[in-house]
Formats: C-alpha cells, structure tokens, sequence
C-alpha cells in the first residue's frame, strides 16, 4: 500500500464512524473553519488574494481529475462520473464562482454547502488517514463551505432571505431529474444521484422510511435538504427589506 492508493473496489473499509480518527478529523474541520470565518478578512486589497483563489480552483480541479482517473482504471460505467451528490456539483461551482465571482453562482455554492457541512458529520469514505484520498475527501468538503464564507469576508458578499427562493427554484428540479435518471440507470451503488433513490447510510431514520416505501424515503429526503438549507442559512442572513441584487450566471 502507498500513501496514494486507494482501496480497491469491494476492499475493506478503513474509516469508521466514531472512532478517535473520526472525531479528530471532524475537530479539526470546525477548526478550520472558525479560522476561515475570523481571518480571512485579512485578505481584502491583498494583491496576492486572487493567486490563492486561482490556486485553491487548480487543486479542486486536479482532484476531480483523480476521482474520474480511479473510474477509468476501474472500467466503470458513464454514469459513475456524474456527480453522484450536490456535493460533486459543488466542487465546479466553487471554481467557477472563484475565478468569476458571480453572485447568483455564490448564493447556490452557499446554500449547498449544507451537504459538505453535514458530509464532515457522516462522511462517506472508505480510506483512513494513512490514504491520500482521506485528507482529498475532507478538503473538497471543507472548500465547499470555505468558498462562500471567503466570498463573504474578503468580498462583502452577503445572503438574504430571499435568497433561499434561488436554492429551491434549482435544487428541486434538478433532484427530481436526478430521481428519473436513477431509476432509468437502476444501479444504487453508481447511480443514486443525489441519493434519490436509496439513503447513502444505512441504519438510519431514512433508512427506515425506505424500507417503508422509496418514494416515502424520497418525499421526506427532499424535504429535509430544504429544512436543512434553510436552516444553514440562519447565521448568516442579513437583515433587509431590499431586494438583494443578482447577476445573471
């Protein structure tokens, strides 16, 4: 085993749920964020800011290439590079908010970034910390949160209210197709994308409803990322009457 290898289709797993490796890297991701939050205003006016936001888009870039490099070696099918999760999606649109920071793209990044804050609660990934693929994984994770909270503090960006309509006008849509390609691909391990058709963890409440009914699962599947996304929100909506100004993507 190498430092860069990841862990063979159907191979063991080497990251568990709860363990001292779990909870290490869960503190440290919140770390890592209050820090963001608290001093990356430091970067305004900084003639260096944009090469950091042109280097962080390079290296999300380079690990999406390494997701889709292991599919290839594996010979799996076309719909194992569609981005199984918002969170896959997320990673584009941290770039390309990035290198053009437009608004309305930076509303959507922050509102799905509740998915990347809750995959730090219950990630879904095989390798430990002996892998590069571990620290890969919490990375692409913690950027998709970092990127509006940078946009935020270094460029005053801010969210209302009323941004919320931006998230659901996009995200339902977009889970209701994801739904129909599923079932069209009928494959729950390449394609459940946005976990639409099953829960990604078993043993949990979702779980239980699915076993109930799929479609019970998927009603209240698509209902929890509306509460959630909106109640991620909450610390961070301005409090205005104006109606806040978008650009067109």
């Amino acid at each position: 085993m190498s430092f860069f290898s990841r862990i063979p289709l159907g191979g063991e797993d080497e990251f568990l749920l709860f363990t001292p490796t779990y909870f290490i890297a869960l503190i440290i991701s919140l770390i890592l964020i209050y820090f963001v939050d608290r001093y990356s205003s430091l970067l305004k006016n900084k003639s260096y800011e944009k090469w950091i936001r042109y280097g962080i888009s390079i290296y999300l870039l380079y690990s999406t290439i390494n997701i889709y490099t292991f599919f290839i070696q594996n010979h799996l099918p076309w719909f194992a590079y569609i981005p199984e999760g918002i969170c896959g999606l997320s990673v584009f649109l941290v770039i390309y908010v990035f290198l053009t920071k437009k608004r309305s793209a930076f509303v959507l990044l922050f509102f799905w970034g509740w998915g990347a804050f809750m995959a730090l609660f219950a990630p879904n990934i095989l390798e430990g910390p002996d892998r590069y693929f571990f620290y890969q994984f919490y990375l692409r994770h913690l950027l998709i949160i970092l990127g509006p909270i940078y946009m935020m503090r270094v460029f005053d960006y801010k969210v209302y209210r009323c941004d919320y309509k931006i998230y659901v006008i996009i995200t339902l849509p977009l889970s209701l197709l994801g739904l129909i390609v599923s079932y069209w691909i009928h494959d729950p391990v390449y394609g459940n994308l946005f976990y639409m058709m099953r829960p990604v963890i078993e043993g949990t409440p979702l779980d239980y409803l699915y076993n109930i009914h799929p479609f019970l699962y998927t009603g209240v599947w698509i209902l929890i990322a509306f509460l959630f996304g909106y109640v991620y929100g909450l610390p961070f909506y301005q409090d205005t009457k104006e109606k806040s100004e978008f650009v067109t993507m």
